[in-house]
């Protein structure tokens, strides 16, 4: 990360995630800010906080009011998650930790993790990918990339705008690939049979122990955000049909 107080922030946060991970087997978020002298100090929802999304708005909440106290030089939320990694097109387990710099730098960082025929955790390759400001300036212009690139702010507006801001050339046409989850194979077929009449190629993965399957679709095609959020609305329908998930797009940077 270009901000040493962001590293100083994911030092302090990734030991404390591994250990409750290794005594629990999960965790609620929770998160830290930098003060003005340098200063981890951390930051826990109320017990009655509820399930992981009010928790993260409560600690949302919590550090905005050091921000806009002037306390806070930087900060980071901690996330038990599942992610889909660089090198994979499945979801995993993984410690994701949001982290945001009063200069402008925000970043997502995963470490993934797995357990296996032995009861301590592996942990994977650590990865990283341009993140999107919550603390500082939110709601300005500049605050999102979506809104920095001309996008809307909505899910495929801001994932267009971490590409563009990761320096793909959106003139070009990009090999979209598209993520849809389901329960069982045959759901998975159908759908994946469906995507291949209109265009799409199409693989089918599933996990080791054949719970869940990805329809992997992919096209080339320009980055537009209209199309994208005509796919969307695509994929959600055929999803909703055969009960499963719809999560999202990634493309490369070209």
């Amino acid at each position: 990360m270009a901000h040493s107080d962001l590293d100083l922030l994911l030092n302090a946060l990734i030991p404390t995630a591994r250990g409750l991970l290794e005594k629990h087997g999960s965790f609620h978020p929770f998160a830290a800010y930098l003060d003005r002298l340098g200063e981890v100090v951390p930051v826990e929802a109320q017990p009655e906080a509820g399930e992981s999304p009010q928790i993260i708005d409560e600690i949302l909440g919590r550090l905005g009011m050091e921000v806009a106290a002037g306390n806070a030089r930087a900060a980071a939320v901690c996330m038990d998650v599942l992610v889909v990694p660089p090198d994979r097109a499945d979801k995993v387990d993984a410690i994701g930790l949001r982290l945001e710099h009063e200069a402008g730098e925000a970043v997502e960082v995963y470490l993934p993790y797995r357990r296996e025929a032995r009861p301590e955790l592996l942990f994977d390759e650590l990865f990283a990918t341009p993140g999107y400001r919550r603390l500082w300036g939110a709601g300005e212009p500049a605050s999102s990339p979506a809104q920095r690139f001309g996008f809307p702010d909505d899910l495929d507006g801001r994932t267009l705008g971490q590409l563009a801001q990761s320096g793909s050339d959106l003139g070009r046409p990009h090999r979209f690939e598209f993520f849809l989850y389901f329960h069982d194979r045959a759901a998975a077929t159908r759908v994946g049979g469906q995507l291949e009449s209109e265009g799409f190629g199409v693989e089918l993965r599933s996990d080791e122990a054949g719970a869940e399957w990805l329809v992997l679709a992919t096209l080339e095609m320009p980055p537009e955000h209209d199309r994208l959020v005509s796919l969307r609305e695509r994929f959600e329908e055929l999803c909703a049909r055969e009960g499963g998930d719809y999560d999202g797009w990634g493309a490369p940077v070209v």
